[in-house]
């Protein structure tokens, strides 16, 4: 098994401690090793003796206070408890030996489920970093960098599921300013972040009567622009559901109900969390969480008619494939009618009416609603609405916007009575720009009454997600049997050590990350997996891109709080992004690679029997065959991995002229140090975001600077310049 030790050793160096990372866009890295003892009380006393004064701050939580009960459709789950916590107060600093500046503060609330943050202020240089986690480091959120730098210099972050926290910022000795950071509140969550229920937040606890989005024939695209938002006010916290909506210069607007936003400057305290569905290949597979996005301005917003609109920071991600819905501003909307929620914060769900709406008055818990602003679905003939639904669009028969989700009191047992504003009411029935759709969805005042839907990249390369298997196939756990023990792509008594897909394009190709949906997935500290990225023709050759997959739980034993293995991998979609996409070509194997301990822990669902070629393959101390060459189990199958990737602009750069430019000048080209960017064309924003890459695909620096550091290895690299949808490219020499 010598070969294997030293592949084993190369995986470590490529992964270069890289850890499961999730939260608001984040630009990789990873935080410091931590080794102040478990935040148990025990342990908390002695901290507080070693020199580390008031390092971990216990938050002052209000044990008789009462969540809000109304009849519109709000999931409360957590109450916010103000702090003001600082590098300047609370914590410790201290400087590494290449002269970066730490600072470290925990926080803890006995009997939380999660903890969420919002910092009062955030206003960070280009290079510093800042990470949120658990005190073992199995769940890290981050790195926060200068591309989180916004207007209103506030930074939200989503909850962690523990009662634990630790706070990391690293500044760079030559930081071209010193940060600014300031934690102002923080909420104890009653619920689990990983899916909201009624009392224990667990997957599935929506009601059983709405049918998943994954397995309703029109839910694609529109079901893309569907998200979760997560927002914390003054005195708690909840959960609703909102679209992005279409406009005429493709800004991210999200529309939902007003009561969604319903206090001052809560949208800068706001979580979105997009693509949160179920697969259709197996709805009791639960989908992935990784994709989020913080930061957003209210632009137009009335409770009288109940509906808001705000605007992220910038467009979400390509690898988070949005999609722009449609509206319409019909007064007879046809039937069937649809909405797509987030029914107790749960993956999306769908409910349906093939009755027309009715135009009304909601009659509860808003302040002077305008008289027949509403429509009422008097009954859904599939599925209901639930707390967590508030906000969500009611769709018309060909997916359009017509109405955001107001209240109601639906359910499984009674589908009856929910009332959603009206987009036409929205309109312009008030006139001032802050009350109006009109101004910000049309402001070239076409007098157009409807639009149809868009995806926000369609002219710059869009991201797919992408599969190998077939409509007909059926994903299986597959033992291998014939006097042979274990799953065919996954831990066996034959040692087989890694299991890869092959995936072929017409063009090349940027890998953004994968989705891998184990059959078993416990972790085992003495066989980390890796998922691999494997260039090739045939079989996969050399690994190109690598991270471990490590998840763990926090426990309390005795008292004392420590972590165990968890399975949250299993039967779970497991996004994997890379903190640079990969440049992947044409042909490319994607794959997890395990180890072998005396517990085997470890495998992926598989297509059994197909009748179409194979695309896996497996490795054993022989190299890779196809597994129609297996000596006990000789089958054509498909794993259930799926990447997803886009066109390679980076690669097509050296097709480009050097000072080529449409919106962009760059300058000096070629340079010995430094570069400076400035826009050319006046339609273009503030929020330009940078990102340098060497000739290889991997990135050297990133942020919103308009001077550029170039790194001091003589060569050719590439510049990415994004706007927020559109994307330039520039060959840069650095001789």
């Amino acid at each position: 098994m010598s070969n294997n030790l030293v592949k084993y050793s190369i995986l470590l160096l490529l992964c270069l401690l890289h850890v499961n990372v999730s939260a608001q866009i984040s630009s990789g890295g990873s935080p410091l090793p931590y080794k102040h003892p478990q935040p148990s009380e025990k342990a908390r006393k002695v901290v507080a003796t070693e020199s580390v004064t008031n390092f971990y701050y216990k938050l002052p939580v209000d044990t008789n206070k009462t969540l809000p009960e109304n009849n519109l459709r709000v999931l409360y789950t957590g109450t916010v408890c103000n702090v003001d916590l600082s590098p300047t107060n609370s914590g410790t600093t201290f400087t590494t030996e290449d002269g970066t500046n730490i600072w470290r503060v925990g926080m803890y609330s006995p009997n939380a489920a999660s903890i969420s943050l919002i910092f009062s202020e955030f206003n960070v240089p280009d290079g510093a970093k800042l990470f949120l986690y658990n005190p073992s480091q199995t769940i890290v959120y981050g790195a926060f960098t200068s591309a989180n730098n916004n207007s209103h210099n506030t930074l939200p972050i989503r909850p962690l599921d523990n009662d634990t926290i630790v706070i990391e910022y690293q500044e760079p000795m030559d930081a071209a300013f010193k940060g600014s950071l300031k934690i102002g509140s923080a909420v104890h969550n009653f619920e689990s972040s990983t899916s909201a229920t009624r009392k224990v937040r667990q997957f599935y606890y929506a009601e059983r009567c709405s049918p998943h989005t994954s397995v309703w024939e029109g839910a694609e695209p529109i079901k893309r622009s569907v998200c979760i938002l997560y927002a914390t006010g003054t005195s708690s916290a909840w959960w609703g559901t909102a679209n992005l909506i279409n406009n005429a210069d493709k800004h991210p607007y999200i529309y939902t109900a007003a009561h969604n936003v319903d206090e001052t400057n809560v949208e800068h305290h706001v979580i979105w969390y997009f693509n949160y569905e179920v697969p259709a290949k197996d709805t009791l597979v639960q989908g992935s969480e990784e994709f989020t996005m913080a930061s957003s301005e209210v632009i137009a917003r009335d409770f009288t008619l109940d509906f808001a609109l705000l605007e992220l920071n910038q467009m979400p991600p390509k690898d988070y494939r949005p999609y722009l819905a449609g509206w319409n501003l019909t007064a007879s909307p046809t039937p069937p009618l649809t909405c797509i929620q987030h029914p107790q914060g749960d993956t999306k769900r769908i409910s349906q009416t093939t009755n027309a709406p009715v135009i009304s008055t909601f009659d509860g818990d808003i302040l002077n609603p305008v008289q027949n602003s509403f429509w009422r679905i008097n009954r859904w003939q599939k599925g209901t609405t639930e707390p967590g639904s508030s906000g969500s669009a009611l769709l018309d028969n060909n997916g359009y916007i017509i109405g955001a989700l107001t209240g109601g009191n639906s359910t499984c047992d009674s589908p009856v009575l929910d009332y959603f504003s009206r987009i036409s009411y929205a309109w312009d029935y008030y006139q001032d720009a802050s009350k109006q759709l009109k101004i910000w969805l049309d402001p070239y005042n076409t007098g157009i009454t409807q639009m149809d839907g868009a995806d926000p990249y369609e002219n710059s390369h869009p991201c797919a997600r992408t599969n190998n298997y077939t409509d007909t196939d059926e994903m299986s756990i597959i033992y291998i049997g014939n006097g042979i023990s274990g799953l065919l792509a996954g831990h066996n008594s034959l040692e087989h050590t890694a299991f890869a897909e092959k995936f072929s394009f017409d063009e090349d190709k940027l890998l953004y990350g994968a989705y891998v949906v184990p059959c078993i997935g416990k972790y085992n500290s003495s066989a980390p997996v890796y998922l691999n990225i494997y260039n090739g023709t045939d079989v996969p050759e050399d690994i190109i891109g690598s991270a471990q997959i490590h998840p763990q739980d926090l426990t309390f034993v005795r008292g004392e709080l420590g972590t165990k293995d968890k399975v949250t991998l299993t039967k779970k979609e497991n996004y994997i992004k890379f903190d640079t996409p990969i440049k992947v070509g044409k042909t490319f194997f994607v794959g997890c690679q395990i180890q072998y301990a005396q517990i085997d822990s470890f495998g992926i669902y598989a297509v059994e029997n197909r009748t179409i070629n194979n695309s896996a393959f497996y490795q054993d101390d022989n190299g890779w065959h196809s597994y129609t060459e297996h000596s006990y189990m000789p089958t054509n199958t498909s794993l259930w991995i799926e990447p997803v990737v886009c066109f390679d602009d980076i690669s097509s750069v050296q097709n480009v002229n050097d000072n080529a430019s449409n919106n962009f000048l760059v300058s000096p080209n070629p340079t010995s140090d430094k570069i400076q960017w400035e826009s050319t064309n006046n339609e273009i924003g503030d929020e330009v975001y940078f990102e340098l890459f060497d000739i290889q695909g991997r990135l050297c620096n990133f942020g919103k600077s308009t001077l550029v550091q170039m790194p001091p290895a003589k060569g050719i690299y590439i510049l990415r310049l994004i706007d927020g949808i559109n994307t330039e490219v520039h060959k840069i020499i650095r001789k």
